[in-house]
């Protein structure tokens, strides 16, 4: 930087002597190398802008890996989890059909026990009916010898 510095100063105090022409006129191998000078601090000033923008397009390419790696492990997160809530969305069909079949069993037991009970109670009021026919019978039957003599 400080021969850059040097080089400049020295070229903007002889202005006349650097100008194009008029070192060509006193050595075409001076001009030829006043030219390879003038470009190489041009070369130095471009350089100097570019380095802090290399570094950050550097910076700026590693962050955007990261983040499509981060994206990456975040759609394979996204599709494990699909894959989850439709196994569990299935499992809950599943279960939901379960459900329906036992409520539907569960009032057809419920029907038929109603059934059984009213049954029971109309057979209840036949039990004092059936017992005296069996008794009654039970008489026919120990008079049945006799009654046939």
């Amino acid at each position: 930087e400080r021969q850059v510095k040097r080089i400049r100063e020295l070229l903007n105090r002889e202005k006349e002597t650097f100008e194009g022409e008029k070192m060509k006129s006193v050595s075409k191998a001076g001009f030829g190398l006043l030219q390879w000078v003038i470009a190489m601090v041009k070369y130095y000033d471009i350089a100097k802008t570019v380095e802090p923008k290399r570094k950050l397009v550097a910076e700026l390419q590693s962050k955007k890996e990261a983040a499509e790696e981060n994206l990456m492990k975040i759609n394979e997160e996204l599709k494990q989890l699909s894959a989850s809530l439709e196994k569990l969305t299935e499992d809950e069909k599943q279960q939901s059909a379960t459900l329906k079949g036992l409520k539907e069993e569960a009032d057809t037991m419920t029907r038929r026990l109603n059934a059984a009970s009213q049954l029971i109670e109309g057979l209840g009021s036949e039990r004092i009916r059936w017992t005296e026919d069996l008794d009654n019978m039970a008489e026919v039957k120990k008079r049945l010898v006799g009654d046939c003599l």
